[in-house]
């Protein structure tokens, strides 16, 4: 492999690290290769146009522009009132609704960030008044936030695919379980952590005459929110409409619900919520067509048979690979956000390692596991530092309850998931009879 493909992934990783914006990242690193290496553009253009023209890629901008609307609409304050019913008088309940209300809101808006924003800026106000504390809250969002990425339309799994070419109902299922058993496992840590917390005040129980008028008020006014996922994954996974039809639908969901429904936005936010995620869609285009050229000069340069020689030195055994694949992928996750670390590793290691008889799929569950673990973990930790600006709360106050997470639910759902493949595969053979 030339002299140049071995520079141009340091100055990659080192300007990420500094924190340039991903797509000039890109676009100067192709840059950098096509001088370097006299690529024509006639080689590299037509592959990156291909890939940009795809089915995939379609759902990923609509899914954005979507989550756009959900975030104006008022969608997460009513699912936060719903959930608020079952856990509400629970001891810690405020901190288990964190971790629901993010996984369903993640399955409305496909997005950790938008999950963080919105039910942050709802739970955390709630949480300090009742006495919770508040670098727990911000570090228990932080990592609640990233269940967006595992309970489907996941943006991360909508990139995967496209980078790696692997069926997206697939990888959408291949993280469902894994995300449900990471919601469950913050609720037992929340109810633990808070159970005996003595600065914890319980509301004021609701009359007996009063419960089943209000639960129903609560319930009907949030109807429209939870039919969300229904709508668009049952769209999907009963083969009425592609995940692309299903996007399209959902932009148009929640821009009717906001407007008619909830009545949280007008016609004239559409329009400044339609430039503003149509112009996070832009960007995301133009970085995909510049990783699709870096991507092809890679592989015709070798680095994949590279990356292979490096992992048969090792001794080619499937869980030792596994292991050292988790280690650099943490890495990855503690120095770049999810997304620059996503444009990396996944064209470069997905055909590695099937030839090591390691399974796509699975690999898309223990890869966004990772990434999420290592967007938690310092020294960067950018989902982390979004949870200390929405709390509020200072960022060493927050570690040691991260920490906590880190050790007694992220790494035991990493183990897992390496060991047992079915834990990711089950969904998808008994859904879609997937058998990679």
């Amino acid at each position: 492999m030339a002299w140049y493909v071995y520079v141009s992934l340091i100055i990659l990783v080192l300007l990420l690290i500094l924190g340039l914006p991903i797509p000039l990242v890109m676009f100067g690193t192709t840059l950098f290769l096509i001088v370097c290496g006299g690529y024509s553009i006639d080689f590299l253009f037509p592959n990156a146009y291909t890939k940009l023209n795809s089915m995939t890629m379609v759902a990923f901008p609509l899914f954005i522009i979507s989550g756009g609307f959900i975030e104006r609409g008022g969608i997460g304050e009513h699912l936060v009132n719903f959930v608020n019913l079952f856990l509400g008088r629970v001891k810690g309940g405020l901190a288990m609704m964190m971790s629901v209300c993010c996984a369903i809101f993640g399955a409305i808006s496909g997005s950790s960030f938008a999950a963080e924003t919105v039910i942050g800026e709802l739970m955390i106000p709630r949480m300090n008044d009742a006495g919770y504390d508040n670098a727990v809250s911000s570090s228990l969002l932080a990592s609640t936030s990233m269940l967006g990425s595992f309970i489907p339309p996941s943006g991360m799994m909508l990139v995967f695919c496209w980078l790696t070419n692997q069926p997206v109902l697939a990888c959408f299922l291949a993280t469902m379980l894994p995300g449900i058993i990471l919601c469950i496992g913050f609720c037992v840590w929340s109810y633990f952590r808070f159970r005996k917390d003595p600065n914890i005040v319980m509301p004021a129980p609701i009359p007996r005459e009063e419960r089943v008028g209000h639960f129903a008020k609560v319930t009907w006014r949030s109807i429209p929110a939870l039919l969300f996922p229904i709508f668009v994954l049952g769209s999907i996974y009963s083969g009425v409409c592609t995940p692309s039809e299903a996007a399209a639908i959902s932009v148009l969901y929640a821009m009717l619900v906001g407007l008619f429904v909830y009545r949280k936005i007008s016609f004239k936010d559409c329009v400044s919520i339609f430039i503003r995620t149509c112009c996070s869609a832009g960007v995301c285009g133009f970085m995909v067509f510049c990783v699709s050229m870096v991507s092809r000069i890679f592989m015709v340069e070798g680095l994949n048979d590279v990356v292979e020689s490096m992992l048969n030195a090792i001794g080619g055994n499937r869980y030792v690979i596994l292991l050292c694949v988790n280690i650099l992928l943490i890495l990855f996750g503690m120095f770049l956000d999810d997304s620059s670390a996503m444009y990396i590793c996944a064209p470069i290691l997905t055909p590695v390692l099937s030839k090591f008889g390691i399974d796509p799929v699975h690999f898309a569950a223990i890869m966004v596991v990772n990434l999420g673990l290592g967007c938690i973990t310092p020294p960067c930790a950018s989902v982390l530092f979004m949870g200390a600006r929405v709390g509020k709360s200072s960022l060493t106050k927050m570690l040691p309850s991260t920490y906590s997470l880190i050790f007694f639910i992220w790494l035991p759902m990493l183990v897992i998931l390496t060991l047992f493949p079915d834990v990711a595969l089950w969904l998808p053979r008994i859904v879609l009879g997937y058998g990679g």
